[in-house]
């Protein structure tokens, strides 16, 4: 890919970078696990010693005097219709009767011109004979409005200048066309300690700002927004760390937070509620999730589980054979568990089952014990369960599940995934691996997926909005941002 980059481009490139990682999710006071990358590592080409190697600058061609085209036409046509070169000669020749008698030499190039394009078009692998040299001998072709000089041929783009749609703003060079703009991740900065770490997050877009919120294990709770620092809202408790494990907002204003010793927390950030005076919410909470703003289940250990309205009130308390049901998630219709090789369903709503021994389902063709597994479902027909080793499992089934063979094996576990119904999904690994697939679980670009994210990181949550922006956790080096696409 050819850039018109020069030095001083190159500089302010550097810059832009810079700029954005502190804004991504850092800046402000810098305080314990923070991110820092080379913002020139990505530039083209800085050079501060004379004796490194030029800049990869692109020179745009400059069309050659009339004379000149006259004279690449006498050549293509000795190639190419050797019958008809004495009658050029005489035309367009040094002393050709065109030049004696044209009051433009302009007139006699373009003549030339034509005659060259013609040519090219009859012999498309003949390089004696450019149908091009500047972009502008290529504005009424068919196949591309920009030049390469070098072969002679109009093709869709020779530089990213070429490419006037944002959506397909890079020009590739290998082959001349307009491709989507490359997404790169960006480190982001979090006012984390040394030893606290997220053990949940979630987004949501607040007013058309893409938001992602965040929790850790000492009951810290914060934001990041894009072009802005991360910003921490409200420390729910001084706990010892694993005090804290899930996360759910329905709306972006409110949440609901659930921890160890009974804890569940609900309401806004600067003012929450301790709600675990009610005996109905005593118990060791595993998880939480809601549908929409009317139902939140929280999930726990010795079996049982939890509906309660979006305000908190009318607890019911069910207790359904499991040693601990943990990885809510679901839909309009539907709320699903996971347990010790078992997922259970419920309905999800008004209709809420009493007795839901019906909707315990067996996991199909996973035999490993599944307690670090979790389940995600991205629309009624579209499961995953997570984190089985060395797999990556699909189900399908709104009345019944069945989940087929792993989408991915032989590779390291699977530790999340996050997409969007009828859209793409993020997938990361733990030894760096990030995959992207299409709605229909096709791998897309691995190199392009994982473009400015380290190697060998220890990957462990990923967050994919509607714009295809996204945020993927790494357990060592933090936060980093994708732009949209």
């Amino acid at each position: 890919m050819k850039k018109g980059v020069t030095r001083a481009g190159s500089v302010l490139l550097a810059v832009a970078s810079l700029v954005a990682l502190v804004t991504c999710g850092g800046g402000g006071e810098q305080s314990g696990r923070d991110v820092v990358r080379d913002a020139g590592a990505d530039s083209a080409d800085i050079r501060d010693d004379p004796n490194e190697s030029p800049v990869d600058t692109y020179v745009a061609p400059q069309r050659p005097d009339p004379r000149q085209v006259c004279q690449d036409y006498i050549e293509c046509a000795s190639k190419t219709a050797p019958a008809y070169l004495g009658e050029i000669l005489a035309t367009y020749g040094a002393q050709g009767s065109c030049w004696m008698e044209a009051q433009d030499e302009s007139l006699c190039a373009q003549a030339c011109l034509t005659g060259l394009q013609q040519s090219r078009e009859a012999h498309p692998d003949e390089l004696a004979c450019p149908g091009c040299f500047v972009n502008a001998d290529c504005a009424a072709n068919d196949g591309g409005h920009a030049c390469e000089a070098e072969k002679g041929r109009c093709v869709e783009c020779v530089t990213d200048e070429d490419c006037g749609s944002a959506e397909r703003s890079v020009c590739e060079g290998a082959t001349h066309q307009c491709s989507a703009t490359p997404q790169s991740w960006r480190p982001c900065v979090l006012p984390l300690d040394p030893g606290e770490s997220i053990v949940d997050w979630i987004g949501y877009t607040v007013n058309d700002v893409r938001t992602l919120f965040w929790l850790t294990d000492w009951g810290r709770f914060g934001r990041i927004q894009p072009g802005e620092a991360a910003e921490r809202l409200h420390l729910y408790s001084s706990q010892t760390p694993q005090a804290f494990r899930g996360l759910w907002t329905a709306d972006g204003k409110s949440f609901w937070v659930v921890g160890q010793g009974n804890t569940v927390w609900k309401g806004m950030p600067t003012l929450p509620t301790e709600l675990s005076l009610n005996d109905e919410l005593t118990g060791e909470w595993t998880g939480v999730w809601g549908n929409g703003t009317s139902v939140i289940w929280l999930t726990g250990k010795a079996g049982v589980y939890l509906r309660l309205d979006a305000d908190g009130k009318n607890p019911r308390r069910f207790v359904q054979g499991a040693n601990e049901w943990r990885s809510p998630t679901g839909d309009d219709n539907y709320a699903w568990f996971l347990s010790y090789q078992r997922v259970m369903r419920v309905t999800n709503g008004t209709d809420f089952v009493d007795n839901p021994s019906a909707g315990v389902l067996a996991l199909a063709n996973i035999n490993q014990d599944q307690t670090g597994v979790r389940l995600v479902a991205i629309d009624p027909t579209h499961l995953y369960l997570v984190g089985a080793p060395y797999q990556l499992v699909r189900g399908f089934g709104e009345n019944a599940i069945s989940f087929g063979a792993p989408i991915f094996s032989g590779v390291n576990p699977f530790y999340d995934l996050h997409g969007l119904p009828g859209g793409h999904r993020l997938v990361v690994g733990a030894k760096g691996e990030l995959h992207e697939l299409d709605a229909n679980d096709a791998e897309l670009d691995p190199p392009a997926v994982t473009a400015g994210l380290p190697e060998a990181e220890d990957l462990k949550r990923v967050w994919l909005f509607d714009d295809g922006s996204a945020y993927v956790l790494s357990a060592s080096s933090g936060v980093f941002y994708r732009e949209p696409k």
